[in-house]
Parts: structure tokens; sequence; C-alpha cells
């Protein structure tokens, strides 16, 4: 009889531990940094980075409750570096940065942007610290930001109010 009971307390935690285990995997990894904008805020930047296991894909951007916006590149940098608010990604400053279409990039892990500012706080911080920025431009002011994403074959939404 003890055997029994034993036997079905097991099987009833399995799927609980199992379950647990999905939720620690598959809990959306898409951090948000610094929220920056230009005056007008026809151009923002978005500082993004990945708190998961495996690589992060933006898959859409959208503004303003569902808005195309005009042009969306993601800036690749380093901590040191840092990254640019601009209208114009051909003028002298921003040709210093690497501004990619969001195809090309894959937001790396490791790059939770909470845990690089605590490592330039305790000046720990290298090149090797990879900062991502989502540039988000348009002819109106921008109010929001929604990020689609893909992480383990899963499709994410975040929103990110612009002040």
């Amino acid at each position: 009889m003890m055997k029994k009971a034993r036997k079905w307390i097991i099987l009833g935690f399995l799927p609980a531990i199992f379950i647990g285990f999905l939720v620690w995997i598959y809990r959306p990894p898409l951090e948000i940094g610094g929220v920056y904008r230009s005056d007008d805020r026809e151009s923002v930047v978005v500082e993004i980075g990945n708190s998961g296991y495996l690589p992060i894909k933006v898959r859409d951007v959208s503004i303003n409750d569902g808005d195309a916006p005009t042009k969306v590149n993601v800036q690749v940098s380093h901590a040191l570096q840092g990254i640019i608010i601009t209208k114009n990604y051909e003028d002298e400053e921003s040709k210093k940065y690497q501004f990619r279409s969001l195809q090309d990039v894959a937001i790396q892990t490791g790059t939770d942007p909470k845990k690089t500012l605590e490592k330039f706080d305790d000046g720990s911080v290298t090149e090797e610290d990879l900062i991502y920025g989502l540039s988000v431009l348009h002819s109106t002011p921008i109010t929001e930001v929604t990020i689609t994403y893909s992480y383990l074959g899963m499709s994410f939404h975040k929103t990110v109010s612009i002040p």
C-alpha cells in the first residue's frame, strides 16, 4: 500500500516539475535598457538585450498602436562606445556606428542592459560587452514602440512607452 502511494506522489510531482522547467526556459528574455529620443520624438532608440539561453530574433517593429515606422535598424555596438540617436544614418558621426537591418541581427545571450550597466559602474566593462539599440524613425512623434520577436520558436511582443 505504501509503495503505491509513493508511486502516485512521484507521478504527481513529475508534471509539476516539467511545467516549472518549461516556464523557466520559456520566460520572455528580451530586456529593455535605456529609451532615448530626439526632442521632436521622430527618432527613438530603445536599448535591448537578451537574458535568455539562446539568441533572440527581432521579427517586426511597430509604433503608435500598430503603425509601420519609416525606418528601423539595429545598432550593434559595445558598451564603451555606446549608441547614437540620429535621424541621418549617413552623416559623419553616425558612420562610426553599425546600423544593420532587423533580418541581419540576432540578439546574443548575455546582453542584458542592466548587467552591462552594473559592469560599467564597477569598471569591468570591455569592448567584448555587446549592446544593441533598436533605432526607429518616423515622420510624426513616436509615443510607443512594439517589438515582436521570436525565441525558442515562440513569438513574443513587448511594448515600450516613449517618455
